[in-house]
């Protein structure tokens, strides 16, 4: 497993910051399980738990991401999880979970 941080993104690009990554897959794995915590989100527009990430990324840069892992593999799975829908009274990482879910069927 290896952590990219918003910094790296915001930096390096998203596809610079995941090349890497993506690079140290092994050839032959065409098939990726997708887990979601919706605390790597920008806390002030998609507050998800008491646990806000400093470096929480914009919706449109997860959606991003899913479309660039969707390139190279199928996405067989996706797991949502970091969400307490206390955090979220206008209901902002709500609406934003659904569209990464639709992000991942599209």
């Amino acid at each position: 497993m290896r952590a990219i941080s918003g910094a790296d993104i915001r930096e390096k690009g998203l596809a610079g910051a995941l090349s890497p990554a993506l690079a140290g897959i092994p050839t032959g794995v065409n098939d990726l399980y997708l887990h979601l915590d919706l605390d790597v989100l920008d806390p002030v527009k998609t507050p998800a738990n008491m646990f806000p990430s400093a470096e929480g990324l914009e919706v449109e840069t997860v959606k991003e991401a899913i479309r660039l892992l969707r390139e190279r593999f199928t996405i067989r799975a996706v797991g949502i999880a970091s969400y307490d829908p206390e955090y979220d009274p206008h209901q902002n990482t709500l609406r934003a979970g659904i569209e990464l879910v639709e992000t991942v069927l599209e």
